[in-house]
């Protein structure tokens, strides 16, 4: 007779397991549209923040960029030296605060940015098909919950 430490009666009944696998899978369909350009997720993402504070009347800087992303500071410090020597990014010293450094798309980093956006928009507009606009309404409700954005 075999016995499990967990409560839960099978893989398919676990939410981690689940979020975990579906994760995995969006993430896949994610790094095959990027890996072309040489870029991660992170580095796509901080690039799409720093276009969008911009568009926004926000100043991106490292700490507002680990606020919207909610990673941790060294993660976003290496991605946007990575995507910085890719000549992507620019970092000056933000003049109002000398401290910290404004972050801006170089014309190379605005055009790419500007071509992946539509088509990671595809991805998640095919990937989450399956839901209704009410399942994708309450999918988008939970996660802000989740993640402290249901202000």
């Amino acid at each position: 007779m075999t016995t499990s430490t967990s409560s839960i009666p099978s893989p398919d009944q676990s939410p981690g397991f689940l979020l975990w696998q579906t994760s995995s899978l969006w993430q896949r369909q994610i790094k095959n549209v990027l890996d072309p350009h040489q870029i991660t997720h992170t580095q796509f993402v901080l690039m799409s923040l720093v276009l969008w504070c911009k568009s926004n009347g926000y100043t991106p800087n490292q700490r507002l960029l680990c606020e919207l992303s909610m990673l941790e500071k060294m993660t976003v410090s290496k991605a946007l030296t990575g995507i910085e020597a890719l000549k992507l990014i620019t970092r000056e010293q933000d003049t109002s605060d000398t401290r910290s450094n404004v972050i801006a798309l170089t014309p190379e980093g605005d055009t790419l940015v500007r071509t992946l956006v539509p088509a990671l928009e595809r991805i998640d507009t095919d990937f989450f098909a399956c839901a209704s606009r009410w399942e994708m309404r309450d999918m988008i409700r939970v996660f802000r919950e989740i993640t402290g954005n249901d202000a």
